[in-house]
């Protein structure tokens, strides 16, 4: 499974910080797997940029705190989770892609 996500970071040039798209930073990772039971990060995520593995969430976060045309789920690192008042770029999902194989 691929999912895609755009960073979104915040925009201070004009004194109030404003949610904004950063553009063409675009990227998609892979969902490698995942660990069963009560974990707050159960995904394992292999980041090609760097070729280093995460273990990752997906979170939905309210209107309020997103920016306006992105969608409400944001990819969470272990460690690096969003709380809608950093001034680091943060990760918003566009999509998720699956890939199905048949053996017929």
């Amino acid at each position: 499974m691929l999912v895609a996500y755009r960073r979104y970071s915040y925009n201070t040039s004009k004194g109030t910080p404003q949610k904004k798209l950063e553009p063409n930073i675009g990227h998609k990772v892979v969902f490698s797997g995942f660990r069963v039971g009560n974990y707050d990060y159960p995904l394992l995520i292999n980041d090609v940029g760097n070729g280093s593995q995460y273990w990752a969430r997906l979170r939905q976060v309210s209107p309020s705190e997103k920016p306006a045309n992105a969608n409400p789920v944001v990819l969470e690192y272990d460690g690096v989770a969003y709380k809608g008042t950093s001034e680091e770029p943060f990760q918003f999902v566009e999509h998720i892609d699956a890939l199905g194989l048949s053996t017929e």
